[in-house]
């Protein structure tokens, strides 16, 4: 029997541990993912400038970055409450119902230039940080 100790638990089983390691990853790609799906989401609407929720979602998945409509109303609302977004309806769609569109405002694009270049520092950081290896 393996005993380890693990934040102050002590596990009897080696599969247990792992199985707490991979929780621990799973905590932190879900972090990282609520903070990815908002950047995704602007550079999305950055990119087609107009475009409506179902479309987003689509696009997203399409892309890897599975998002709900429960995610992404919210987050638009959100958004659009802080003048990143506008929106506007379209009456005329070839569906017959209305849709809402949603553009980047001239804010939001401001504020994605400027998480754009905070990606890129954070992304340049943690290359050079990786390459360094176990150079201590």
């Amino acid at each position: 029997m393996i005993v380890i100790l693990y934040d102050n638990i002590t596990l009897h089983s080696k599969a247990l541990f792992f199985s707490l390691q991979l929780m621990d990853v799973g905590k932190w790609k879900l972090q990282l993912r609520k903070g990815l799906l908002e950047y995704a989401l602007l550079h999305l609407i950055r990119r087609r400038r107009r475009v409506y929720g179902l479309e987003m979602i689509e696009a997203l998945t399409d892309a890897g970055l599975e998002m709900t409509e429960g995610t992404l109303y919210p987050l638009l609302s959100r958004l659009y409450k802080e003048k990143l977004l506008t929106a506007e309806w379209d009456t005329k769609s070839v569906s017959g119902h209305p849709r809402k569109y949603y553009l980047l405002s001239a804010h939001g694009s401001r504020v994605l230039d400027a998480m754009d270049a905070e990606w890129s520092t954070i992304a340049n950081t943690m290359r050079d940080f990786q390459s360094q290896g176990d150079k201590s």
